[in-house]
């Protein structure tokens, strides 16, 4: 395991800024052929190829979903062959994280892919798989269901995630302002490290001395204690819980996650910086 597990932190690595995608094909590969050899556990195997799919541990949030098509498809493969082999071994409770994190990037890319999927391997859809998931009492639902659903419009709408017409009105008054998220978008986690998205800060800091008002919030204020250690510019510490804007219609949301998907509208919505940059 302890080639696999420098595969994975290299990989995580790789990922972000200018990258060497032959060598990130190689790494992929090497990581599948590893997986075939039987002194590899099934379980920290899986565990460690969930991590290239989550966001909160690779740099600055760039996961194998994000980048280019050669990729991408490598990493369709990588996770056929690890529900395989995680079936074969009777052991599919050790996935559960990593289809958590892939359901979660197709809600970040619902608007774009509404009656699709940004990234679903055949295998999360297959028979066996769905038909183990149901057996097992420890699976959790929301994930069978993403298994079974045919669009992420319909999971969205079985699980419950998208907020009913009536709950946030389109004629509500819009709250001015630039409203950011912190994980992920202010703020990138990456083995236990905070880092600041400078990008974003230069431009919240430029648009506070222009009269803006700029809001930062997040679903845990516990997340304070971490923009500090980070080093996170003083004008911006006044962290704001986004509970205490649902069922409202904000004018500038910067977040990777979608504004409905969390109780609340944007006039404009990016989902980050470089997005701002180009439009």
């Amino acid at each position: 395991m302890e080639r696999v597990k420098k595969l994975e932190t290299k990989l995580r690595q790789d990922l972000f800024g200018k990258k060497d995608y032959l060598k990130i094909e190689e790494k992929l590969k090497e990581l599948m052929e590893l997986g075939n050899r039987s002194h590899i556990e099934i379980g920290p195997y899986t565990h460690s190829i969930s991590h290239l799919f989550d966001p909160q541990t690779c740099a600055n949030g760039t996961t194998i979903m994000d980048i280019n098509s050669n990729i991408s498809f490598l990493g369709t493969e990588l996770v056929n062959y690890t529900i395989k082999r995680a079936l074969k071994n009777d052991y599919i409770g050790s996935i559960q994280y990593l289809i958590d994190y892939i359901s979660n990037f197709n809600l970040k890319h619902m608007e774009e892919n509404l009656h699709g999927f940004a990234f679903k391997p055949e295998m999360l859809h297959h028979k066996y798989l769905i038909e183990a998931a149901s057996n097992n009492e420890e699976f959790c639902k929301d994930i069978l269901i993403f298994c079974e659903v045919d669009s992420i419009k319909d999971y969205c709408l079985q699980c419950n995630l998208l907020k009913k017409p009536e709950e946030i009105s389109p004629d509500a008054k819009i709250v001015p302002g630039i409203f950011v998220d912190v994980e992920n978008t202010l703020l990138f986690e990456f083995l236990g490290n905070y880092d600041i998205n400078f990008d974003l800060q230069n431009y919240l800091l430029k648009k506070i001395e222009d009269g803006t008002t700029v809001t930062v919030f997040s679903g845990d204020p516990s997340i304070l204690k971490q923009m500090e250690k980070a080093g996170l510019d003083k004008k911006l510490l006044n962290v704001k819980n986004k509970k205490d804007f649902e069922g409202k219609t904000l004018e500038v949301v910067i977040d990777d996650r979608l504004p409905i998907l969390q109780g609340f509208r944007a006039k404009t919505y990016y989902a980050s910086i470089e997005e701002v940059s180009t439009k």
